[in-house]
């Protein structure tokens, strides 16, 4: 089983059965009976999969993303290109399970910034919400390679705020 059939050898492939699932809804989510002990909406909006949900219903695991999104929003003015691009280290694209998964870091980051925006008044962050809503559309590629595309949305933030 994966998400993306992009780095399957033709050969296996041609023997696979490929099946197209759609995304949970709200209501899904919330009758699967371990995740009703979750009572903060924002996972329900961020989460399309048991799967994800599980893994941000852990302990600290939301808390520690929305820290990691604060200090991205905040400190990217102030950083050398090189070390901000060095954020994606932190994204999960295989099966490291202590990493953040990039579809809900994404979902995150465009929430923290729309928050700073409302909340501080951060024109920054209001550019990068922008530009994050974009992006966010063409996750819906399966076959996009995803480690590119968090190098280059990165790029982005970057050069809004340089």
């Amino acid at each position: 089983m994966t998400e993306t059939d992009n780095g399957i050898l033709p050969t296996i492939l041609n023997r696979c059965v490929k099946l197209t699932l759609e995304d949970y809804t709200v209501e899904q989510l919330k009758q699967l009976s371990w995740a009703t002990q979750t009572d903060n909406p924002i996972i329900y909006e961020i989460c399309k999969t048991p799967g994800q949900l599980l893994n941000l219903t852990q302990i600290d695991t939301l808390g520690a993303l929305k820290d990691f999104c604060i200090n991205i929003l905040r400190t990217a003015p102030l950083c050398e290109y090189g070390p901000f691009m060095g954020l994606t280290c932190s994204l999960n694209y295989k099966d490291n399970f202590n990493k953040f998964d990039p579809d809900i870091f994404l979902s995150i980051l465009i929430k923290t910034a729309y928050d700073l925006y409302i909340t501080d008044g951060y024109e920054a962050a209001f550019k990068i919400y922008c530009y994050l809503i974009e992006r966010k559309q063409q996750l819906v590629n399966k076959t996009l390679a995803k480690e590119s595309f968090m190098l280059n949305t990165l790029d982005g933030i970057w050069r809004l705020v340089h």
